[in-house]
């Protein structure tokens, strides 16, 4: 099935339901943010990933992988470390403004239900339980987002800011992947209420790219608002390996690592 093939990516399955730019000065904010994603109703998670943040960088890393997606907020760019290879490469943010706008473009003029709405995405909002049950609606995909408020606007504002970004990056590195543009509308509006979400499901109706049958995702996320000391000392490793590794271009970088699984 193509979009479980594709959404069974652990980077897909991550950066599809990473919900929540604008530029920030943040300054000494750390937390944790840990996510589970299930197929439907599942029981057992299909993906896990630990995201931590320190001042205006996040390190992004599947449970059991060898890769390390780092968003650097005051160079506008992530930077990918294979930790096997020791080798890194640097994607700006103007690059995937440029990218994905070339996706909207195509996409806007496809004949396919969910390809167009995802390039042009309107949803019906509806709030409920003072605000924190988030529905956004269209017969084609729908959003569900229990929402909870962060203690720290800050932790909020840059939770949003690295989610925004990573969806971006996952349609440039992923061509399988959802087309960031809904997901993009749920951040702003949650952004709005300085919330991020507890738990989030996708639905998508039947379609061509779903073999005629409906498609369910949801994930869970867990907020810690501070650091432990052994995930400090992780940071600054991975701060390490941003000064050592070898830096080079995305299409070598991605090469390499498809020689290796090969």
């Amino acid at each position: 099935m193509f979009l479980q093939q594709a959404f069974l990516t652990p980077r897909i399955l991550s950066g599809l339901l990473f919900l929540l730019g604008v530029p920030l000065a943040v300054q000494g904010v750390e937390f944790r943010v840990d996510t589970q994603i299930f197929l439907g109703d599942g029981d057992l998670p299909v993906s896990e990933n630990t995201t931590l943040f320190s001042g205006e960088d996040a390190f992004d890393s599947i449970v059991g992988g060898t890769e390390i997606t780092v968003f650097k907020g005051a160079e506008d760019c992530f930077v990918l470390l294979d930790l096997n290879r020791k080798l890194k490469t640097r994607i700006t943010t103007d690059q995937l403004l440029q990218y994905t706008a070339l996706l909207k473009e195509k996409a806007s003029k496809s004949k396919d239900p969910l390809l167009k709405f995802c390039a042009q995405p309107k949803f019906d909002v509806r709030r409920e339980d003072n605000g924190k049950n988030w529905q956004f609606f269209d017969q084609v995909l729908q959003y569900q987002v229990l929402t909870h408020t962060a203690k720290d606007e800050a932790v909020a504002e840059q939770y949003r800011r690295f989610c925004d970004w990573y969806a971006r990056l996952n349609a440039m590195l992923r061509p399988q992947a959802l087309l960031p543009f809904p997901r993009l509308v749920v951040n702003e509006q949650i952004a709005r209420e300085a919330a991020i979400p507890k738990t989030v499901r996708l639905q998508i109706s039947p379609q061509r790219r779903t073999e005629n049958q409906p498609f369910e995702i949801r994930s869970v996320h867990a907020l810690v608002e501070k650091l432990s000391p052994a995930e400090e000392r992780l940071v600054e490793q991975f701060r390490e390996h941003l000064a050592t590794f070898e830096e080079v271009p995305v299409t070598e970088y991605q090469a390499k690592g498809q020689a290796v699984q090969n």
